[in-house]
């Protein structure tokens, strides 16, 4: 019998915190069944980075999926031509997304004013439909602003709402948007959740990704084993989601894989 396939659908493979173990991280992703890493560079500085690391990491059997933006914490440190750099860079990496770029009202990302933060997701909006690219998209207790921006700003290609922890209405009120396709990416750290369960149940089967946010967001029962997330936990997680779900774990990763490559617009084997 063949072995599930997943797809990690938002991690940083680029985070300081995995460069020792980067080569291992990958090695131990491909054994447990990850096919595909979408992986986001969120400065002007990982943009910059991004073909060293791809061309250093060429021989894994990983398929690594690009996405280059301006995150909502470092929206307000940006350089004049920030918008014409992303532009190259995503002409350089013509399969690459936009992302991750949105809004912020955490702790760390209310340091940015949200007057900031906003211009510049809206640019990048524009910049992606422009170019016809998928988006990744961070949001923290704004979801009424992000809905409101692709309601205005609608998008050619589908939107990823990473790490995805709104309340059920609003799934229905993203599901319902008909320029804009969006999927909900869920974080291995809310896959066993129950008091999100209702939430989870109400994100329509085909627009269900998965993820970890590695090297961030590592499930507490996990804790005991590792400092740092990675994408490998994956299959191990998505046991109490597919639970939560009444499916079986191979269907969910059969749908999930499905989902994400049709968001991301890759198919398997294609970078």
């Amino acid at each position: 019998m063949q072995r599930a396939a997943w797809v990690d659908a938002h991690c940083h493979l680029q985070d300081p915190r995995l460069h020792a173990s980067i080569s291992d991280v990958l090695t131990r992703a491909a054994r447990d069944g990850v096919v595909a890493i979408s992986s986001c560079a969120c400065t002007e500085a990982e943009w910059a980075r991004w073909p060293a690391f791809a061309v250093a990491h060429a021989a894994t059997s990983v398929q690594l999926l690009p996405a280059f933006g301006i995150h909502p914490w470092f929206a307000g440190d940006v350089s004049v031509a920030y918008l014409d750099v992303l532009e190259a860079t995503l002409r350089l990496h013509p399969t690459a997304s936009v992302g991750e770029i949105g809004l912020c009202k955490s702790r760390r990302g209310a340091a940015v004013p949200m007057a900031i933060q906003d211009a510049r997701f809206r640019e990048q909006l524009q910049l992606a439909a422009r170019l016809e690219r998928p988006v990744v998209v961070h949001c923290v207790g704004a979801y009424g602003k992000v809905l409101e921006a692709l309601t205005l700003i609608p998008q050619p290609r589908p939107v990823i709402l990473h790490s995805f922890g709104g309340a059920t209405e609003m799934v229905r009120s993203f599901a319902r948007l008909k320029q804009t396709r969006v999927y909900f990416s869920i974080a291995a750290k809310l896959m066993g959740s129950k008091k999100a369960s209702d939430m989870l149940r109400a994100i329509p089967i085909e627009r269900l990704l998965l993820e970890t946010d590695a090297p961030d967001q590592l499930p507490l029962e996990l804790a005991h084993e590792a400092e740092l997330n990675e994408p490998s936990v994956l299959p191990r997680v998505a046991v109490a989601l597919a639970a939560t779900l009444h499916l079986p774990l191979e269907a969910l990763a059969a749908q999930t894989t499905k989902n994400a490559l049709e968001a991301y617009g890759v198919q398997r084997g294609c970078q």
